[in-house]
């Protein structure tokens, strides 16, 4: 019986495995895109409590069924809210197509030799043949549906700068939102950019790709603890130290929140004040990292052995 009810629970493990290893395959884009497994952790376990319930969700399905639905739609959207912060501008599209790339995968797209547009409505430019060609031969099933062949049906589409939103309603209910991607990619794919976009936010039910503004205040009551560092990567009109020495002002004391500008010869000083705000529930800020990445290891060591009061934060 328990074997059954641990069993019913499984694709929820396994959707939640997926979506590790899909941030784990993340630093084959950038070594600096590194998530740690009890960080995750946390992550699961913060969508195993909560209370939120989808409407979206069919009324016939059983409360076990409808659970780990609202279960595994609550951890992604908490998987993605956590990484996409974290992510530079230009990578946060790929990790959201990459994130919904489970639920389309498996389709096998062989080599077509070109037809030369034989068969091809002429509503379909020439330079865009071979590309609706392989669409048709690949997906001959979602071709038929298409209905190409339907001049009046596509000629908005086909002439829109916008063509997301003159896709054919009636085609549109018949085919999935991937589906359309791949009718743009083979017709118009200068507008494959804003469709892609469009398809991430309506799969990962969000409104917009980019994140809201980091709230430090919000991510220390949340989600901080005294046993891992908080990195912040700062750029030219994104630098937060400002409100981290307010933050710190307003909730241990101005007199507890210390920095290091870390350079030649500050590393013992900053070992030191760390062990000393450890274990007087004190603040540190070291500055500057990327100027002592090989001392990094022995900083690392470190906070290991360190058994830090509730309130310490590195």
């Amino acid at each position: 019986m328990r074997y059954t009810e641990r069993k019913t629970y499984l694709p929820l493990a396994e959707s939640g495995s997926r979506m590790y290893f899909v941030i784990s395959d993340l630093t084959k884009i950038n070594n600096m895109y590194r998530f740690s497994l009890a960080a995750y952790l946390r992550i699961f376990q913060k969508a195993l409590k909560t209370n939120k319930v989808q409407k979206k969700y069919l009324k016939d399905d059983s409360e076990t069924d409808h659970r780990i639905r609202a279960l595994t739609q609550r951890l992604q959207n908490l998987v993605y809210e956590y990484v996409r912060r974290s992510l530079f501008k230009a990578d946060r599209l790929m990790f959201a197509l990459h994130m919904d790339w489970e639920g389309f995968t498996g389709i096998l797209v062989t080599d077509v030799k070109s037809e030369g547009g034989r068969g091809l409505p002429s509503w379909v430019d020439q330079e865009r043949h071979t590309a609706v060609t392989n669409l048709k031969n690949n997906f001959p099933k979602l071709y038929q549906v298409l209905n190409f062949d339907d001049g009046s049906l596509w000629s908005n589409f086909s002439h829109s700068n916008k063509c997301e939103k003159e896709f054919p309603s009636v085609i549109e209910k018949q085919v999935t939102l991937f589906q359309q991607l791949l009718v743009v990619q083979a017709v118009g794919p200068d507008k494959l950019q804003t469709v892609m976009v469009l398809f991430a936010c309506k799969a990962l039910g969000m409104k917009e790709l980019s994140p809201s503004s980091v709230n430090l205040k919000r991510l220390l009551e949340t989600e901080t603890l005294p046993s891992e560092p908080i990195l912040i990567i700062i750029s030219h009109g994104a630098d937060s130290s400002q409100e981290l020495q307010d933050l710190a002002a307003q909730t241990i004391g101005g007199d507890k929140y210390h920095q290091v500008a870390m350079g030649q010869g500050q590393s013992d000083i900053a070992m030191q004040l760390l062990r000393e705000c450890a274990q007087n529930v004190e603040w540190l800020c070291l500055k500057n990292l990327h100027l002592v990445t090989a001392w990094l290891p022995q900083l690392e060591k470190e906070i290991n052995t360190l058994k830090p009061l509730e309130d310490f934060r590195l």
